[in-house]
Formats: C-alpha cells, structure tokens, sequence
C-alpha cells in the first residue's frame, strides 16, 4: 500500500508492486509499498459474561490493512454496541451484545470491512433457554443446638426465577431475597425447631426456563438403637453376645451420641467382656462383671450407623427383660430398644451304678462283686456343690467286710458301714463338664435277682438328678450243694 501526500493532501492508491509519482506545484512525495493484501479482517467471540442479562464480546481486527466499518447487519434481542475507533486501525475493537430478554435466543450479525475492501460478514447466537435444571444441594450443617442446615439453590445457565418452601416440618426455613435471574448461589437455611424431633423441608427451584427442581431434606432428628442378644436362652453362668446397632436416619450428622444399658438382676458383663466393633470416635464403657454397658462421645456421619457387642453371662436363672435409650447432642434423645434373654437354671447333675458281675454265690466263695458310682456334672459353665445321694441296699445285698472302698468324689464324703444295707456320699463338689467314680464291695445274703435303686442325685445349683438302677442275680447254688453234699462229696458248683 502506497501513501503519497501532495500539498498537505493524502491519497491512498493501492497497486501491486508499483511506483506512483504525482508532481505538485510545491513538493513531491512518494512513499512505496506492499499494494492490498487480500486478507479478510478477523471477527470473533472473546468473552461471554453469563450475567444476567448474558452478554458476548465480539473482536474484530485487521493487522495488514487496517479497518474500515463494523457494521451490525442484525441484532435480534440484543443491544449491539460499536464503539468509536479510528479508520485504518489495526488495533482490536470490541463490540458488545448484550440480550434483552434472558428467556429468548439473542442473534447479532456483524459486517466488517478493512481499508482494501475486504469484508468478513459473522452471525452469532447466544442465551436463550437450556433444559438444565437448577442444583438444589445441602452445603452447610450447623450443628446447634439448634442444628441447622444450608441449602445452596443456583442456576448459571438460565438464572432463578423462584424458590418455594414447599414444606417446613419442625423447621424454621427463610427464603432470603434475591435478584430474579440471578446465576449466583441463593442460599436458604433450615433450622430445627424442636431438637428431639426430626425436621423435614421440601424446596422446589424454578429458573426463567421454567426447568424445576424440587428437593427433600430430612435434619435434626435423633438416633435409633437397636439391640440383640445372640441366643434367646443361655444355661445358668453361660455367656452371649449382646449388640448395639445405632442408625443416623437424618442427611445431617449427629453429635454426641450415646447410652447408658443397665442390665437386669442375674446378667453382668463377662469376664472378659469380649467387646467387639466400635461407634465412630465414641467410648465404650463395659467393666467385667459389672453391670452396665455405655457409649458416649460418637459421631454419626449422615445416613451412616455404627455397631458393637459385649458378652454378659446370666448368673441367675429366669427372663431377663433388658431395655436402653440412644440421645444425641444434637438430635435429641431417640428411641428405647428393648431385648429378652431367658437363663436356665443349671443342669442336674447324673449318676450312673454298675455290679461288676451280673450274680454273685450265696454264702459261696463268691459270694462278693464290687458296685461302682460315676457322677458327672453335665454344665458347661456352672460347678455343682453339695452334691450327695444314698443308696439303700436291697434286703438281698450288704456291704461287704471290709467294704472295699476305693475311688473317690470331689472332696465328698463316702459312707459304707461294712455289714450295712447302705451306702452314701456327701458334700461333693463337682466342676463344670467334670465326673468322678468310686465302688464299694458288696455281698448277697439272699437268694434272687437283686435290683438296687439310689436316691435321686442332689446339689446346691441345680434341680435333683434322676436316680440310677442296677441288678444282680444272687444264686444259690452253691449253698444248697454245701448243705446236700455234707460239705463234701463233690466238686462244689461255680
């Protein structure tokens, strides 16, 4: 491109590669060039402000020949606006399009033009609806007392139009005011009215497309427990689990969550008191062989719950009816779980009797057989004291002399008076699963089948057991050779 200036005149002549000379009556100028690119000027979105109102900014620039016009050939809801610039500037010139209505679609149509001629003609679009929704969200949680919750509502693709508490349960919820339109966050806080409840709030968002959002809140309420026993009965000194689950039902966490269990008479924590899991930063308090069983300090994340079990043992027989209540700093005191547990009373101990031989000689040289006793105690957990029976002889059958004693009973007592029909232990003590065993000799003095019975089988602990039975046969064929035969005469019978 050529400029040549002539008596304070500047024209501009474009040619390729050529020289241009003008003669003036005062001087002569020429300048030489490069002649017209044909490089169109350059048009384009640099920025979008979402606003509202959305508005784009539209560069337009021309580095080689500078620019001439810029044109706004359509500007459907927009306020289109060129500002001033200098002709030939190849500087860049921001244009602004800002919507008028936020709900319509926006087109602008621009025409720049360079000194050479070159034109770029651009259409744009902008704003106008989505079908995106607002996001509802919980974004704070104050927990109190009272606790308090922030609900963030925003739209920056269409603005808000609306917020609605469509429902406030327990709750104190304040719309704050707000621009209609707005793309930035609204946020609306929710605060418990009464902390041993639960709050609900329901919020429905509408932005300037109508496209709606509603949301369920659920705060403020208090825990829940439930508890178990692992078995529905135990024997007497037995051991089961017992476990504690607690619940956060609410979208917000709870704080200060915790019991206090006191267990019935006849139930206490075991030794050791197998405590197993844990409550989300909580103390657990279970001292063995005590009678309570605490929880205090936990946190509950939302919608999360916590489980733990300690063992007890029932000491004493019957139904032990057990109940606890959960509280919360924050929530409030929640419900009462309740759980049975029945403890039987400790199995009787058994007994089981046993002639060495199935007969014995009358007055013959065998006229004797042992008779032996085993006690087992059949608990698992429970010892047996004062444990005792006594064994009356049938009228066939003494205690022999001497009585042949041997064996004993866990620190009993054993009588059997040589010469007597009687036989009988006392005082024993028997640990759990443990058995003892002792015999007495023991002769027949009539003849016939001898069925001997004991008395039932007694302790301190537990119910009498069944008594035991046995038999021998008493033959007197020996005696009636003796006597035949004279005492001689023959090989006596066996």
């Amino acid at each position: 491109m050529s400029y040549v200036s002539v008596l304070g005149e500047t024209r501009v002549v474009c040619r390729l590669l050529a020289i241009t000379l003008i003669l003036g009556t005062v001087s002569v100028q020429t300048v030489y060039g490069q002649g017209c690119p044909a490089t169109s000027p350059a048009v384009a979105v640099t920025a979008v402000i979402t606003g509202p109102p959305t508005q784009i900014q539209i560069t337009a620039q021309d580095t080689d020949d500078g620019l001439k016009s810029i044109v706004v050939t359509t500007s459907t809801n927009a306020t289109t606006v060129v500002p001033a610039f200098t002709v030939g500037t190849t500087s860049p010139v921001v244009v602004t399009a800002t919507a008028i209505s936020q709900i319509a679609g926006s087109t602008v149509t621009l025409t720049v033009t360079d000194l050479c001629g070159n034109v770029t003609t651009r259409d744009f679009q902008f704003g106008g609806c989505t079908t995106t929704p607002p996001a509802v969200a919980l974004t704070a949680v104050i927990t109190g007392p009272p606790m308090q919750i922030q609900i963030t509502a925003q739209d920056t693709d269409d603005g808000l139009k609306s917020i609605v508490v469509a429902a406030s349960t327990n709750a104190t919820t304040v719309v704050p005011p707000f621009t209609v339109g707005t793309t930035s966050p609204v946020v609306v806080p929710a605060t418990t009215i009464d902390q041993n409840a639960v709050s609900f709030v329901t919020l429905t968002v509408t932005d300037l497309c109508g496209n709606v959002t509603t949301r369920d809140f659920q705060f403020g309420g208090p825990p829940v427990i439930t508890k178990s026993f692992g078995s529905t009965s135990i024997q007497a000194n037995g051991s089961t689990s017992l476990s504690f689950n607690i619940t956060n039902p609410n979208a917000t966490p709870l704080t200060g969550v915790g019991f206090t269990d006191t267990l019935p008479a006849g139930l206490i924590v075991s030794t050791p008191n197998g405590l197993t899991g844990s409550c989300d930063g909580g103390t657990n308090t279970a001292s063995a062989g005590s009678n309570s069983i605490s929880l205090s300090g936990a946190t509950l994340a939302a919608s999360s719950s916590c489980t733990f079990s300690v063992n007890v043992t029932g000491t004493t027989a019957g139904v032990k009816n057990n109940s606890v209540t959960v509280f919360s700093t924050n929530g409030g005191t929640g419900n009462t779980s309740s759980a049975s547990l029945t403890v039987l009373p400790p199995l009787p101990p058994t007994i089981v009797k046993a002639f060495a031989d199935s007969q014995v000689q009358l007055f013959g040289p065998n006229s004797s057989t042992a008779l032996s006793f085993t006690l087992t105690n059949p608990n698992a957990a429970t010892t047996l004291t004062s444990v005792g029976f006594t064994d009356t002889l049938p009228a066939g059958l003494i205690v022999s002399t001497p009585n042949g004693l041997t064996g004993s009973c866990g620190g009993g007592t054993i009588t059997a008076i040589a010469g007597s029909n009687n036989i009988s232990l006392s005082g024993a003590t028997r640990a759990a699963g443990a058995s003892c065993t002792f015999s007495v000799n023991v002769t027949g003095i009539a003849i016939g089948v001898q069925t001997n019975t004991t008395s039932t089988l007694t302790s301190n602990e537990a119910p009498p057991g069944a008594p035991a039975t046995a038999s021998i046969f008493v033959d007197a064929s020996f005696f009636l050779w003796f006597f035949h035969e004279g005492g001689g005469g023959g090989r006596p019978p066996l």
